[in-house]
C-alpha cells in the first residue's frame, strides 16, 4: 500500500551522545536505542492521527486505522523505523458524520467543508453508506378504468420496468482520505520536527532509565 514514508533514525551527532552517556553501559546502547526509535514511532501515529483531525471531523479511530508502523527498530540489525500515512479509497461520508433527515443527507468533512445530499439517503445494512437514487424517481402510472386488457398489461409491464429503475442507486458517496489531507495541508515538515522532538525525548528517557537502573545496584 503506498502512501507517505516517514523514517526515524538517529542521527549519528545524536548516536555519539548516546555512546557517551552510556559509555559505561555498551550492552545497552543498542537496546535503548531500539526502544526510544518504537516508541517515538508509536507516538507519532497518535501524533498524526491528533494533527490530521485539526483539518478533517474524524473520529480519533477512523485516523488511526489509516497510518501503519511498516517497520520497526530491531537491534543490532536494524535501528531505524517507519511510519505510513496510507493512500486508500476515499472515505465513505459515513465517516463525516452524516445524518438523514425528510429532505436529504448533511455531512461535514472540516470545519469548513460541509455538505447536504437532496434526497441522499443512508442505508444502514450496506455499512451506513450514503446512496442517491440513479435515476429521477417516477411513480407508478395509474391503470385508467376504461382500459381494455391489452392496455392494462401494457401499462402494468412499464410499471414494473419503473420500479426497476427507481431502485437503482449510486455507489456510495466519499468524501477525501486520511493521504489527501496530509498532503494538502503540507505535514511532512512538521512531521519531521516532531520525531526529532520526540526521539530526543526518548533517548533522554532511556539513559535516564540506565543511569537510575546502574545506581540503584550499587
Amino acid at each position: 500500500m503506498l502512501g507517505q514514508l516517514l523514517s526515524i533514525k538517529l542521527q549519528n551527532d545524536a548516536l555519539k551522545q548516546l555512546e557517551k552517556a552510556l559509555a559505561d553501559s555498551p550492552k545497552e546502547i543498542g537496546k535503548r536505542t531500539e526502544r526510544a526509535i518504537n516508541k517515538t514511532a508509536a507516538k507519532h501515529k497518535t501524533q498524526i492521527s491528533k494533527k490530521l483531525r485539526e483539518f478533517v471531523k474524524v473520529k480519533a479511530k477512523v485516523a488511526k486505522d489509516h497510518i501503519d508502523i511498516p517497520q520497526k527498530a530491531l537491534a543490532p540489525h536494524r535501528l531505524s523505523s517507519m511510519v505510513q500515512v496510507n493512500q486508500s479509497k476515499k472515505l465513505g461520508l459515513n465517516r463525516f458524520g452524516a445524518k438523514q433527515n425528510k429532505k436529504g443527507v448533511r455531512y461535514q468533512i472540516s470545519k469548513t467543508e460541509k455538505g447536504f445530499i437532496e434526497s441522499g439517503f443512508i442505508i444502514q445494512r450496506l455499512g451506513g453508506h450514503v446512496f442517491e437514487r440513479a435515476n429521477k424517481y417516477v411513480p407508478a402510472q395509474r391503470i385508467p378504468k376504461s382500459a381494455d386488457k391489452a392496455e392494462r398489461a401494457a401499462i402494468r409491464l412499464k410499471n414494473k420496468e419503473q420500479r426497476k429503475l427507481n431502485r437503482q442507486i449510486t455507489t456510495p458517496r466519499r468524501g477525501t482520505t486520511m493521504y489527501n489531507v496530509y498532503k494538502r495541508h503540507k505535514l511532512e515538515k512538521w512531521s519531521k520536527k516532531t520525531i526529532a522532538k520526540e526521539l530526543r525525548f526518548q533517548i533522554e528517557q532511556q539513559v535516564k532509565y540506565v543511569l537510575e537502573k546502574k545506581a540503584k545496584n550499587k
